[in-house]
């Protein structure tokens, strides 16, 4: 069975990781709250990083090989710091995404975090990430999407709670060949 990473953020590139053998799950948020984050996170915090860091300082997240975050803001880099401290049987693999792709510098600072992402995969793997690999793995997120933004169209003729599951249930579904997808 292949590791299992945990993701929070659509800026993980899940395309990377599934290339690298790994199952990327995005962690959903759980209404249940054991108050476990609360004595690290200030009250402010969003909802996304309290509930993963509850449910990672209450065990329920143990099942996962490693977790995945971009730090896209100062909540996800202060949980980078919590998790490591806190959490560290379950890896963490960290980068920073910028938040405007616009112009040469941004661009060039994003593929530098993806190839350092990259490198420190293959060492987490062993062994190193082919082009091809990446390539599948792209087509295969390309599909995935693609079947999303269908059951998007299909969204007027669903009630709005069959079209959350359907869409939370090809989000958390990832096959290795594209035709077995989620719809």
């Amino acid at each position: 069975m292949p590791a299992k990473l945990g993701f929070l953020t659509a800026y993980i590139p899940e395309e990377l990781f599934y290339a690298a053998g790994l199952t990327p799950v995005f962690l959903f948020h759980t209404p249940a709250d054991r108050g476990l984050a609360r004595a690290h996170l200030p009250g402010f915090t969003c909802w996304i990083a309290g509930s993963v860091l509850d449910r990672g300082l209450a065990g329920e997240l143990d099942d996962l090989d490693a977790l995945a975050l971009a730090k896209s803001c100062d909540t996800i880099q202060g949980l980078t710091d919590l998790w490591q401290r806190n959490l560290p049987h379950i890896p963490l693999f960290h980068f920073g995404m910028p938040l405007r792709l616009d112009g040469a510098i941004p661009r060039e600072y994003l593929l530098a975090e993806l190839r350092s992402l990259r490198e420190r995969l293959a060492a987490f793997v062993g062994r190193a990430i082919g082009d091809d690999d990446l390539r599948a793995a792209i087509r295969h997120y390309n599909h995935r999407r693609a079947q999303v933004r269908r059951l998007y169209g299909q969204a007027p003729t669903l009630p709005p709670p069959m079209l959350y599951r359907a869409v939370r249930a090809c989000l958390l579904y990832t096959s290795p060949r594209p035709r077995d997808s989620c719809a």
